[in-house]
């Protein structure tokens, strides 16, 4: 990642400024040691992006110190909708400024606005007490607890309907897609990262590979491996690409729909079939995710045929031992790959050091063919809403609703269960436990602390 990129932490006049991308793998030491001037203001401004996972790792961080309750400036949209959902977010921080989607009901249009605290517009947007306004919140009353006074948390329950189904679905779905979208980028960039490492230490193994025939090698062992490196890095992208176009594309749906059951001022609302026939159509389109996820694992698999390599590491290692290399043999290997030792010129001591190189490209390409594991994960949750989609369908062709507002005492409660049943990560749990919410007195499941048992 470019140095511009990276996540860093700044200090200036008692506030933290947020820089980069944060994610999975940024070094968190930098803000840690800024916490350490017991400063309690964050801004957000110039930080690029963040994924679900750095979010999780930067509230735990936050959560460990004294200095709470966290006032923050200047909040972006996507990073306010993720950390709404922790169970922390009330009492650890204090929102001084921050954007929130809107939608224009006429135009359909989705757009951020800048709100700062106490901020009477919010008040109303949130309590939709202005009937006549054009401009509305991307979302309904319970989506933004962390918004409310005390007094304000408690919402009565209404029956569910598949006007409330819908909305509260279509944006738990879309959080939800939302972490695929993530994945996919984080394994590409670390897939990309590792590849070039690789190509580094590959090149520098061509330059001794005219050892190799006298070893007993191929001499051309090592020719290949820096244009399959360089393949890997191409397809991943590609795949990539493929991936977060047909999420953009669920996610624009399901906002749309979302907007479309919101919106109170449109003057020929369609019917409930039409509207339920979209979203089924809409998720389902999701299943293309399943088969790209996949062929990025693949992909990503594929990166052991460096390991191909690796194995003359012993037969080259004895042929250095055996005494059969020259000064000039033993200079080459030396500056090849960046040796220091001083005592290098010793056999055994250049053997170990040549068995030390390639079980380097060894660990690396382990570790980044470990990262299929991501990809399968990710076709897991999209195959969880494709069984989702299903679960509703069937409880929506037998009740034959045929008003988005009709009441139907079990439809919540028994798709929820059902959907709960499926869930593999913790991150779907805690956009579950946000925006699916049951029947007052439902019993909640005990579930581990986001990140305890799956993080990817």
């Amino acid at each position: 990642m470019p140095d511009s990129k990276r996540f860093r932490a700044l200090s200036q006049d008692g506030v933290i400024h947020l820089h980069g991308i944060l994610d999975d793998a940024s070094n968190l030491y930098g803000l840690t040691e800024a916490l350490n001037s017991h400063s309690n203001s964050l801004d957000f401004g110039a930080l690029e992006s963040a994924s679900w996972n750095g979010l999780i790792r930067l509230n735990h961080l936050l959560a460990s110190q004294s200095t709470r309750p966290f006032h923050l400036k200047n909040l972006p949209a996507p990073i306010f909708n993720i950390l709404r959902m922790t169970s922390e977010f009330r009492d650890l921080y204090k929102l001084e400024s921050f954007d929130l989607w809107l939608f224009d009901e006429i135009s359909g249009s989705v757009f951020t606005e800048h709100f700062t605290r106490g901020d009477t517009r919010l008040n109303t947007l949130l309590n939709n007490e202005a009937k006549d306004i054009q401009v509305r919140l991307l979302g309904v009353k319970r989506h933004f607890p962390s918004l409310l006074e005390s007094d304000g948390l408690e919402e009565p329950f209404h029956s569910p309907t598949l006007r409330r189904l819908l909305i509260d679905y279509g944006f738990y779905s879309s959080v939800i897609f939302s972490l695929v979208r993530d994945t996919a980028i984080n394994v590409t960039a670390t897939v990309s990262d590792k590849a070039k490492l690789l190509e580094n230490q590959i090149s520098s193994i061509l330059k001794i590979n005219k050892l190799f025939a006298r070893a007993g090698l191929p001499e051309d062992l090592a020719n290949k491996v820096p244009f399959e490196l360089e393949l890997i890095q191409v397809q991943a992208s590609e795949i990539k690409g493929k991936i977060l176009f047909c999420i953009d594309a669920v996610e624009k749906g399901l906002r749309e729909l979302a907007i479309e059951c919101l919106s109170q001022g449109k003057q020929h609302p369609r019917t409930a079939t039409a509207i339920y026939q979209d979203f089924v159509k809409v998720t389902l389109s999701s299943h293309k995710v399943q088969d790209l996820a996949e062929d990025l694992g693949t992909t990503v698999g594929s990166i052991l045929n460096v390991l191909d390599i690796v194995g003359a590491k012993s037969i080259l290692s004895d042929y250095i031992r055996s005494g059969s290399l020259s000064n000039e043999d033993k200079e080459l290997i030396i500056d090849s790959l960046s040796i220091m030792d001083p005592m290098a010129d010793e056999d055994d001591t250049l053997a170990s050091h040549v068995d030390e190189f390639f079980e380097l490209i060894e660990k690396e390409a382990f570790q980044a063919s470990s990262l299929a594991q991501s990809c399968d994960l990710m076709r897991q949750i999209v195959e969880h809403r494709l069984n989702e989609t299903k679960i509703i369908s069937e409880y929506i062709s037998i009740f034959a609703p045929e008003s988005l507002d009709e009441e139907h005492e079990t439809l919540e409660l028994d798709v929820i269960a059902k959907i709960e049943a499926k869930m593999v990560t913790d991150q779907e749990k805690l956009a579950r436990k946000h925006f699916l919410h049951e029947r007052p007195g439902t019993v909640e499941k005990t579930s581990a602390t986001p990140g305890e048992v799956l993080l990817f």
